[in-house]
């Protein structure tokens, strides 16, 4: 046998090697890692502040809704997952919390002067009778 033979039987030897199943499976989990940190967790992180935000509305707050609409919460605890918003003066809308998409935040002249507009539970009891019927 030449040495020209033995190279070429090595080279052919090595080509026809299959990878490990590490070998295998490197690259793969290497696009899950990237998916993970470049889109997943972001969006979590995102999910999270949203819910704060939610979680914090208060009289006086400047809220922009996803339709568009912006307006001033005049009750944030109207039910369980809605507030009261006043978009101009007297019309007054009910919204769902997770419709805020952005809060700015109310100085103190607007808060007291929601603070008045906040209708007592009475009105509001009369005001949900009258809807029954």
């Amino acid at each position: 046998m030449t040495t020209a033979s033995i190279s070429h039987q090595q080279t052919e030897s090595a080509v026809t090697r299959e990878p490990s199943v590490i070998e295998s499976m490197a690259p793969l989990a290497l696009i899950l890692a990237v998916f993970y940190f470049l889109i997943i967790r972001p969006q979590q992180k995102k999910m999270k502040e949203h819910q704060d935000t939610v979680a914090s509305l208060k009289s006086g707050d400047r809220v922009l809704i996803g339709s568009g609409i912006i307006g001033m919460i005049i009750n944030p605890d109207s039910a369980p997952s809605e507030a009261t918003l006043e978009i101009s003066q007297g019309v007054v809308i009910n919204i769902r919390k997770d419709m805020v998409t952005e809060v700015f935040p109310a100085s103190e002249k607007q808060t007291k002067k929601v603070e008045q507009k906040k209708p007592s539970k009475e009105k509001t009891k009369t005001a949900e009778k009258t809807k029954k019927k």
